[in-house]
């Protein structure tokens, strides 16, 4: 299955005019170019290998895993409705002995 996954990458403008890219969801995908195009093309050819490649996991040998791809969004308007409909906490009751 191919699905489109919408990462984010920090861009850098360097003093000497290069271009850093870095997806802080992925660390190991890095690079620096001459130019942004430059530097989106080989991000993106980085992600792509990294995501094709198994990570490499302290699995005893023998032991079976598997990648799964979780897809997460953001809280929606209907999430932040059922977030205000929570009742209030209750002010606390205060007994005069």
């Amino acid at each position: 299955m191919n699905t489109l996954q919408n990462l984010p990458i920090l861009l850098r403008y360097e003093e000497n005019g290069h271009v850093s890219a870095q997806c802080p969801l992925l660390p190991e995908c890095e690079c620096t170019a001459a130019t942004r195009a430059l530097a989106l093309n080989t991000i993106q050819r980085l992600i792509k290998q990294a995501l094709a490649t198994p990570p490499a996991l302290a699995t005893p040998k023998g032991s079976k895993y598997e990648v799964v791809h979780l897809a997460v969004s953001a809280a929606s308007d209907s999430a932040k409705r059922v977030q205000s409909r929570r009742p209030k906490p209750e002010s606390p009751r205060i007994e005069v002995l």
